[in-house]
Parts: structure tokens; C-alpha cells; sequence
């Protein structure tokens, strides 16, 4: 079942960064999904994701050296997208192999927190999902880990949250689907997601050092209803950048929203943002799965064929 989980959770990430990007994207690429490695996004995702499947231990440098091999499998693929990779994964690969260290590598700015290492880090849900029992026991340890390997890339701890509030969504929908053997239903997927932001926050408002950023994060505060402020919102009213906060608050707002993904590729491909196209479409996978197979290919096909 993990396994189904992780290939559907790629393949819909690829076609959300790829429905984003429109006629930009190669055409050649997705129709087959055989060449995803390729794609900024989701083929940074795949190296994390690689590093997992092979039951490593995930540490930061670990990671910053598979990015630094990606990057030069890469430079030989006349396919690749070299373009489109962020200049914060490139400037840290760069540090990395002259300094040889994650030390220092992405020092906090409030100019620069984006959601560069939001996708990047989406396959971590596997591996917190995998060792949850541990993590549960030492929650300060799972979240230092979060901000470690978001830092790689974007130091600010803001950033971090977005990544780690994604994380808790995406490892307990993973639970809640391996548990009931069988894609989970509009409904369940609401309320799994709701417990585990509620369970994010709670964490991060515990605490020192991330108090002072939840306020950016008010929209997934709950009314009275028990309903999160982000539902009562439109899409239209949520800011569309490259910001860490607006790409996890639209990715949830559209997940939320439409429990269908074809609805969802309507407004991907209207936002045109991959880093939000790949996000959300991860969230689709994790929670319905293969039975968005049929509807995604006849969307995708007939955005390519126009």
C-alpha cells in the first residue's frame, strides 16, 4: 500500500507542477510520466524521496549531497528545466561543495522566505509516517529535524512552519489511508487534515522560538464552529507569490475546497504557480489516490491537446 501511495504521490506532483507551468512545460515529459526527474520541483522532491525508500537515516548532509548529484545528472539532460531550479537550491549546493558543510549555509533573511523547500521536502511525510511511534515520543526532535533540512535552502523559521504544518497534514493522511486500506472520502480527509494543523500549531505555539510566526498562519485558526478561518476564505482573496505562507495557505484552500482533483487542476492552471500545482496535487495523492487516475490523464490531455 505504501509503495501505491508514494508513486501516485509523485505522479500527481509532477502533473501539478507541469499543469502550472502551461505551454511552458516540455510536452514531451509528462503524457508518459517517465521522465519526472527532470522537473525542478518534483525531481528535487524524488531525491528525498530515493534517500527514503533506501530506509537511510535522513540528515542534512545526506540530502545536500543527493541534491548536488541530481543537479549534475541534470546539467547532462537536455530535457531538464535547469532555468526553472530556484537560485537558493543552487546557491546552497554551491556553498556546500566549496565549503563542505551545511553550517551557515542558508543564513535568515526576511527578504527571502519562500516556498522553495516546501515541495522539496513533501516526500518527509513517508519517513515521519514510517518512524511516527519515535517521532511521537520526542516531538522536539521531529521538528528540529523539519527546520534542519528546510534551512538547507530557506533559513527563516517561518518557512519552516509552512514546511512542517504540510508535514503533519501529509504523514497522518498517510496513516489514516494505510490504516483504512482504502482512499479516504471528502469528509475523513477534512478532519484528519483540521487535527493535524490544530496539532501543528499547537507545537509551534509552545514554543520560544516559532511563537512569534504562527500569527502569519491565523487563516488555520478555528472558529467557533470548529472551522478553520482559511475555509470561510475565496481563493481570490489569498495572495498568489512564492511566499511560504500564501503557497501553503492556497494549496490548503484549494484542497479543502474541491474534493475532486479535476476541480483543482481548473484553478492550477489558472494560478500558475508549480510550487502551489505541485503542493496541492501531493495532498490529492496522499488522500484519494489512484482514483483521480483516469480524471487527471483526461484533464491533462485535453490542457496539452488546446
Amino acid at each position: 500500500m505504501i509503495n501505491k501511495i508514494k508513486q501516485q504521490f509523485i505522479d500527481l506532483m509532477a502533473v501539478g507542477e507541469c499543469i502550472s507551468y502551461g505551454s511552458a512545460c516540455p510536452s514531451l515529459i509528462i503524457p508518459s510520466l517517465h521522465e519526472k526527474g527532470v522537473l525542478p520541483l518534483t525531481g528535487s522532491a524524488m531525491c528525498l524521496l530515493d534517500l527514503i525508500n533506501k530506509n537511510l537515516k535522513i540528515t542534512p548532509r545526506l540530502l545536500m549531497s543527493r541534491y548536488c548529484v541530481w543537479i549534475g545528472e541534470l546539467a547532462k539532460n537536455k530535457e531538464a528545466l535547469l532555468e526553472r531550479i530556484d537560485e537558493s537550491l543552487i546557491r546552497s549546493v554551491h556553498f556546500f561543495l566549496t565549503n563542505n558543510t551545511t553550517f551557515g549555509l542558508s543564513p535568515v533573511s526576511e527578504l527571502a522566505i519562500d516556498s522553495s523547500s516546501l515541495v522539496r521536502l513533501a516526500p518527509l511525510a513517508f519517513y515521519l509516517a514510517r518512524y511516527e511511534e519515535m517521532f511521537s515520543k520526542n516531538p522536539p526532535f521531529m521538528y528540529h529535524l523539519i527546520h534542519e533540512l528546510s534551512a538547507l535552502t530557506v533559513g527563516h523559521r517561518r518557512a519552516s512552519v509552512a514546511v512542517g504544518i504540510y508535514l503533519i497534514i501529509a504523514r497522518d493522511l498517510i496513516i489514516a489511508r494505510v490504516a483504512k486500506n482504502k482512499y479516504l472520502t471528502p469528509t475523513q480527509t477534512k478532519q484528519v487534515a483540521r487535527l493535524a494543523i490544530n496539532k501543528a500549531l499547537i507545537y509551534y505555539n509552545s514554543t520560544y522560538e516559532y511563537r512569534g510566526e504562527t500569527g502569519h498562519y491565523a487563516l488555520l485558526q478555528f472558529n467557533k464552529f470548529q472551522q478553520m478561518h482559511l475555509e470561510t476564505v475565496t481563493i481570490k482573496e489569498l495572495g498568489k507569490t512564492k511566499y511560504a505562507v500564501d503557497t501553503l495557505l492556497l494549496s490548503l484552500c484549494i484542497f479543502f475546497r474541491y474534493p475532486h482533483f479535476s476541480g483543482a487542476l481548473r484553478q492550477l492552471e489558472v494560478i500558475k504557480l508549480p510550487d502551489v500545482g505541485a503542493l496541492t496535487a501531493s495532498l490529492y495523492a496522499i488522500a484519494y489516490g489512484a482514483e483521480l487516475n483516469i480524471t487527471y490523464k483526461k484533464r491533462f490531455e485535453q490542457m496539452l491537446g488546446s
